[in-house]
Protein backbone atom coordinates (compact mmCIF):
# COMPACT_ATOMS: atom_id res chain seq x y z
CA UNK A 1 0.00 0.00 0.00
CA UNK A 2 1.21 3.35 -0.86
CA UNK A 3 0.30 6.75 0.91
CA UNK A 4 0.47 10.24 -0.43
CA UNK A 5 -0.10 12.86 1.98
CA UNK A 6 -0.62 16.79 1.60
CA UNK A 7 0.62 19.41 4.09
CA UNK A 8 -0.92 22.51 4.16
CA UNK A 9 -0.64 26.00 5.95
CA UNK A 10 -2.41 28.93 5.76
CA UNK A 11 -4.87 32.06 7.24
CA UNK A 12 -6.37 30.25 10.26
CA UNK A 13 -9.32 32.86 8.69
CA UNK A 14 -9.95 31.09 5.70
CA UNK A 15 -9.13 27.54 6.59
CA UNK A 16 -12.66 26.11 6.76
CA UNK A 17 -13.69 27.08 2.88
CA UNK A 18 -10.74 24.50 2.20
CA UNK A 19 -11.63 21.78 4.63
CA UNK A 20 -15.23 22.34 3.23
CA UNK A 21 -14.02 21.87 -0.52
CA UNK A 22 -11.79 19.30 0.63
CA UNK A 23 -14.46 17.62 2.12
CA UNK A 24 -17.37 17.93 -0.48
CA UNK A 25 -15.29 18.07 -3.56
CA UNK A 26 -11.91 16.48 -3.07
CA UNK A 27 -12.84 13.54 -1.10
CA UNK A 28 -15.82 12.34 -3.86
CA UNK A 29 -13.25 12.97 -6.92
CA UNK A 30 -10.34 11.17 -5.47
CA UNK A 31 -12.25 8.07 -4.24
CA UNK A 32 -13.72 7.81 -7.98
CA UNK A 33 -9.66 7.09 -9.18
CA UNK A 34 -8.39 3.58 -9.80
CA UNK A 35 -6.57 1.92 -6.88
CA UNK A 36 -8.10 4.31 -3.98
CA UNK A 37 -8.44 2.74 -1.05
CA UNK A 38 -8.60 5.29 1.77
CA UNK A 39 -8.71 9.02 2.61
CA UNK A 40 -7.97 10.86 5.82
CA UNK A 41 -7.91 14.81 6.55
CA UNK A 42 -7.12 16.55 9.45
CA UNK A 43 -6.91 19.85 10.54
CA UNK A 44 -5.85 22.64 13.41
CA UNK A 45 -8.02 25.50 12.82
CA UNK A 46 -6.42 27.44 15.63
CA UNK A 47 -3.02 27.64 13.72
CA UNK A 48 -4.31 27.20 10.14
CA UNK A 49 -3.20 23.26 8.98
CA UNK A 50 -4.64 20.99 7.07
CA UNK A 51 -3.00 17.71 6.72
CA UNK A 52 -4.65 15.18 3.81
CA UNK A 53 -3.73 11.49 3.58
CA UNK A 54 -4.45 9.21 0.53
CA UNK A 55 -3.90 5.29 0.17
CA UNK A 56 -3.25 3.71 -2.80
CA UNK A 57 -3.11 -0.10 -3.65
CA UNK A 58 0.39 0.60 -6.00
CA UNK A 59 3.09 3.21 -6.43
CA UNK A 60 2.17 3.72 -9.96
CA UNK A 61 -1.94 4.29 -9.02
CA UNK A 62 -0.52 7.08 -6.28
CA UNK A 63 1.61 8.65 -8.96
CA UNK A 64 -1.27 8.58 -11.89
CA UNK A 65 -4.04 10.24 -9.30
CA UNK A 66 -0.93 12.71 -8.10
CA UNK A 67 -0.80 14.08 -11.97
CA UNK A 68 -4.55 13.87 -12.26
CA UNK A 69 -5.28 16.06 -9.17
CA UNK A 70 -2.83 18.13 -9.00
CA UNK A 71 -5.03 21.25 -10.84
CA UNK A 72 -7.78 20.36 -8.83
CA UNK A 73 -6.04 19.95 -5.47
CA UNK A 74 -4.72 23.60 -6.38
CA UNK A 75 -8.35 25.20 -6.31
CA UNK A 76 -9.48 23.05 -3.37
CA UNK A 77 -7.32 24.53 -0.96
CA UNK A 78 -7.36 28.47 -2.42
CA UNK A 79 -6.78 30.91 -1.13
CA UNK A 80 -6.00 29.22 2.13
CA UNK A 81 -3.03 27.30 1.24
CA UNK A 82 0.36 29.90 1.91
CA UNK A 83 2.43 26.68 1.85
CA UNK A 84 2.35 23.40 0.32
CA UNK A 85 4.21 19.81 0.92
CA UNK A 86 3.02 17.09 -1.06
CA UNK A 87 5.15 13.51 0.09
CA UNK A 88 5.01 10.03 -1.07
CA UNK A 89 5.14 7.38 1.04
CA UNK A 90 5.05 3.50 1.50
CA UNK A 91 2.43 2.09 4.57
CA UNK A 92 5.26 -0.05 6.12
CA UNK A 93 2.08 -1.23 8.62
CA UNK A 94 -1.14 -0.13 9.59
CA UNK A 95 -3.30 -1.71 12.06
CA UNK A 96 -6.25 -3.05 10.34
CA UNK A 97 -9.32 -2.44 9.92
CA UNK A 98 -8.88 1.27 10.16
CA UNK A 99 -11.48 3.27 11.35
CA UNK A 100 -14.71 5.18 9.61
CA UNK A 101 -14.61 8.93 11.51
CA UNK A 102 -16.06 12.15 10.89
CA UNK A 103 -14.38 13.65 14.29
CA UNK A 104 -11.90 12.31 16.91
CA UNK A 105 -8.12 12.79 17.78
CA UNK A 106 -4.61 12.34 15.29
CA UNK A 107 -1.24 12.36 16.69
CA UNK A 108 1.92 12.21 14.21
CA UNK A 109 5.13 11.65 15.06
CA UNK A 110 8.39 12.32 12.09
CA UNK A 111 11.29 9.86 13.19
CA UNK A 112 14.20 9.26 10.95
CA UNK A 113 15.75 6.02 10.45
CA UNK A 114 19.12 4.12 9.25
CA UNK A 115 17.36 3.02 5.38
CA UNK A 116 19.60 -0.13 5.73
CA UNK A 117 17.92 -1.06 8.74
CA UNK A 118 14.12 -0.14 8.05
CA UNK A 119 12.83 -3.52 8.00
CA UNK A 120 13.92 -4.00 11.28
CA UNK A 121 12.84 -0.74 12.64
CA UNK A 122 9.69 -1.52 11.24
CA UNK A 123 9.27 -5.01 13.02
CA UNK A 124 10.27 -3.65 16.31
CA UNK A 125 7.22 -0.60 16.05
CA UNK A 126 4.81 -4.02 15.39
CA UNK A 127 6.51 -5.67 18.10
CA UNK A 128 7.35 -3.27 20.65
CA UNK A 129 5.46 -0.07 20.21
CA UNK A 130 1.94 -1.26 18.97
CA UNK A 131 1.06 -3.04 21.91
CA UNK A 132 1.65 -0.67 24.03
CA UNK A 133 -0.45 1.59 21.96
CA UNK A 134 -3.43 -0.62 22.08
CA UNK A 135 -3.33 -0.45 25.84
CA UNK A 136 -4.08 3.57 25.41
CA UNK A 137 -7.79 4.03 26.19
CA UNK A 138 -9.44 5.48 23.44
CA UNK A 139 -6.77 4.25 20.69
CA UNK A 140 -8.48 3.38 17.67
CA UNK A 141 -5.25 2.81 14.96
CA UNK A 142 -2.29 3.43 13.75
CA UNK A 143 0.41 3.47 10.51
CA UNK A 144 3.96 3.65 10.02
CA UNK A 145 4.74 5.32 6.85
CA UNK A 146 8.45 5.35 5.66
CA UNK A 147 10.39 6.97 2.28
CA UNK A 148 12.79 4.17 2.44
CA UNK A 149 15.19 6.24 0.14
CA UNK A 150 15.96 8.72 2.88
CA UNK A 151 14.86 7.02 5.94
CA UNK A 152 12.13 8.93 6.50
CA UNK A 153 9.22 8.25 8.54
CA UNK A 154 5.79 8.94 9.70
CA UNK A 155 3.39 7.46 12.46
CA UNK A 156 -0.04 8.49 12.60
CA UNK A 157 -2.35 7.75 15.72
CA UNK A 158 -6.11 8.12 15.96
CA UNK A 159 -7.87 8.33 18.77
CA UNK A 160 -11.70 8.40 19.98
CA UNK A 161 -12.16 11.88 20.44
CA UNK A 162 -9.96 15.36 21.78
CA UNK A 163 -10.66 14.41 25.45
CA UNK A 164 -8.91 10.62 24.72
CA UNK A 165 -5.86 12.42 22.54
CA UNK A 166 -5.35 14.74 25.60
CA UNK A 167 -5.19 11.74 28.58
CA UNK A 168 -3.24 9.82 25.83
CA UNK A 169 -0.11 11.96 25.97
CA UNK A 170 1.20 10.60 29.33
CA UNK A 171 0.88 6.70 28.05
CA UNK A 172 1.90 7.68 24.62
CA UNK A 173 5.33 9.39 26.12
CA UNK A 174 6.65 6.56 27.66
CA UNK A 175 5.50 3.87 24.65
CA UNK A 176 7.17 6.81 22.16
CA UNK A 177 10.66 6.53 24.06
CA UNK A 178 10.71 2.83 24.14
CA UNK A 179 9.65 3.04 20.74
CA UNK A 180 12.70 5.03 19.74
CA UNK A 181 14.77 2.59 21.67
CA UNK A 182 13.53 -0.42 19.91
CA UNK A 183 13.59 0.95 16.64
CA UNK A 184 16.99 3.03 16.43
CA UNK A 185 14.75 6.12 14.86
CA UNK A 186 15.65 9.77 15.53
CA UNK A 187 12.44 11.27 16.91
CA UNK A 188 11.98 14.46 14.96
CA UNK A 189 8.84 16.52 15.80
CA UNK A 190 5.11 15.75 16.95
CA UNK A 191 1.88 17.14 16.40
CA UNK A 192 -1.31 17.03 17.52
CA UNK A 193 -4.41 17.31 15.04
CA UNK A 194 -8.51 17.30 14.71
CA UNK A 195 -9.91 14.59 12.52
CA UNK A 196 -12.43 15.97 10.16
CA UNK A 197 -13.06 12.51 8.20
CA UNK A 198 -11.08 9.10 7.84
CA UNK A 199 -12.61 6.55 5.34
Amino acid sequence: MFVRTMYVTGDPAEIEGAIDRLRNEGVPAVSKLPGFKGVGLFADRELGKLMSGTWWESEQADRDSDAELADKRAEWISPFARTVTVDHWEAAFSTQPRPQLTSGGFRMNRVDFDPKQLDRAVQAFKDSVVPGLQEIDGFLGAAMLVNRADGRGSVGMLYRDRAALIASRGPQARVRGEGVKATGATFRSMEELEVILVQ
